[in-house]
């Protein structure tokens, strides 16, 4: 089925939006990893919680 506004749909939509409060200082810091990584804040959110996953995993093997 087509989308009316023309992008593709995806598997897996992105539907919940979370909120989070972080201090101006980190959230500088944010926008800034994210500027200079060319990524949105919340890729570099996701990534950052993938890297938790990762650091889990490691530490149960």
């Amino acid at each position: 089925m087509a989308n009316p506004n023309g992008r593709p749909q995806v598997d897996n939509p992105k539907q919940s939006v979370l909120g989070v409060r972080v201090t101006a200082e980190d959230h500088e810091k944010i926008k800034q990893y994210a500027s200079d990584h060319h990524q949105t804040i919340s890729q570099v959110v996701l990534d950052g919680l993938d890297l938790l996953y990762s650091k889990e995993e490691t530490k149960a093997q």
